[in-house]
């Protein structure tokens, strides 16, 4: 990888990673729109390394108060409740990782799961009822939505907008369900990049570090400056523009796909 890849790599993870667009099919289509070759899962996961540090610092506050309730009673502790939302995400991930590398990583499957995904955000925005609040949610609640989150195992999904359409369903505010889901990427992306780092220390390969830990620190940059972005702007106008958005480049991706 050259320098010009990395830095845009970096800059169109950190730009997408909190947006219901999808950034790892972002990512993929990036590489594939500038004929790159495939940066690799492993550069993918420490990109996303830097939109879970650009998190944990925009969140201090809220992490801070994780830690000190974590031997709260359940119904209180949502440190205990984003735990058990990534459970099944994080088994899902070990038992499949071989068969997702090998078979959602293509132009089709993106164009699929970025239109079905779309359509099911506008659902779950519009029905919602919208009437419950993060500081009421419990371990049924953070367990369905993560079981919605297995789903962003799958490039063009994205995991947030899946978990935010888990928490629509629910009825949480669209306030809310982005907290939730920014919160949640914590202990999910702290999953990933530990398996994706035990993987590449055990590996025969060579890995070149330097490139995965200039791309991280790129992303956090970049995932920092568009956090509080997100939240101001989900509040004003919703999720609309976002549905707008991948449906349009899932037909402009066919158009890419027959031409």
């Amino acid at each position: 990888m050259d320098l010009i890849q990395i830095v845009v790599l970096s800059i169109v993870q950190g730009v997408t990673e909190f947006l219901p667009i999808s950034s790892s099919a972002h990512l993929i289509l990036t590489s594939k729109f500038f004929g790159w070759q495939d940066q690799g899962i492993l550069f993918d996961i420490y990109v996303h390394g830097g939109s879970l540090l650009a998190i944990i610092y925009a969140f201090k506050k809220e992490v801070s108060i994780l830690i000190q309730r974590a031997s709260s009673p359940y119904k209180q502790n949502l440190l205990l409740c984003l735990i058990i939302a990534t459970l099944p995400v994080a088994l899902a991930g070990f038992l499949g990782e071989e068969f997702i590398k090998e078979n959602f990583r293509s132009l089709e499957f993106l164009i699929l799961t970025t239109f079905l995904f779309a359509i099911f955000l506008f659902i779950a925005d519009k029905y919602g009822k919208k009437t419950n609040s993060i500081e009421s949610i419990g371990l049924k609640d953070s367990f369905i939505v993560g079981m919605f989150q297995i789903f962003a195992l799958m490039p063009g999904v994205s995991r947030s907008a899946i978990t935010m359409i888990g928490a629509l369903i629910l009825s949480y505010s669209r306030e809310d369900a982005a907290r939730f889901s920014f919160l949640l990427s914590i202990p999910t992306l702290s999953v990933v990049l530990l398996g994706g780092s035990i993987d590449a220390i055990q590996s025969e390969e060579t890995v070149d570090w330097s490139i995965l830990i200039f791309g991280g620190l790129i992303s956090f940059v970049t995932s920092l400056l568009c956090i509080n972005l997100f939240l101001s702007f989900i509040q004003k106008i919703g999720f609309t523009p976002f549905v707008l958005y991948r449906i349009i480049l899932s037909i402009i991706l066919v158009g890419i796909l027959w031409i």
